[in-house]
C-alpha cells in the first residue's frame, strides 16, 4: 500500500475510532420534561418555579432550560458548548450554597433522563 492510501487508511479508522457525543443537532429523538420545585424531591436550588429538561438517549446533550437560557447536564452537552447548571446566577441567601445545589440537580436531572430512555 503506497503512502497516500496508508494516511487515507489511517484517517477513516481514526475517524471511526474517535469516541465523543453526537451533536443533537441530528435527528435525534427527544422528551422535554417540566420539572417544578412542588415535584423536585430536595431543596430546589433554582429562582424559578419551573425548569424544562431536554432528554435525549444515552451519549447525547441533555440539558435544562430556564428563563436564563440552557444549561448542560452532561458531558455531551458541555461539548456542544452549553455552560454548567452551577454556573446560573443566583442572588441573595441562595447564591451561598448555589454551587452544591445546581449540582445535585444537575446530576439528579441526568440521571432522570437517562433512565426516562432506559424505559423506552
Amino acid at each position: 500500500m503506497d503512502r497516500c492510501h496508508a494516511l487515507a487508511a489511517a484517517l477513516v479508522v481514526a475517524g471511526l475510532l474517535q469516541a465523543g457525543p453526537v451533536p443533537a443537532t441530528e435527528s435525534v429523538p427527544e422528551k422535554d420534561v417540566v420539572v417544578t420545585k412542588s415535584s423536585f424531591k430536595g431543596i430546589w436550588p433554582l429562582p424559578y418555579e419551573r425548569a424544562t429538561l431536554t432528554c435525549r438517549p444515552r451519549g447525547y446533550a441533555n440539558t435544562m432550560a430556564t428563563p436564563e437560557g440552557k444549561f448542560a447536564l452532561n458531558e455531551a452537552a458541555k461539548a456542544e458548548g452549553f455552560p454548567e447548571l452551577n454556573t446560573l446566577r443566583l442572588k441573595g441567601r441562595q447564591a451561598s450554597d448555589s454551587k452544591t445545589g445546581l449540582d445535585k440537580l444537575a446530576k439528579a436531572a441526568d440521571e432522570f433522563c437517562t433512565r426516562s430512555w432506559s424505559r423506552s
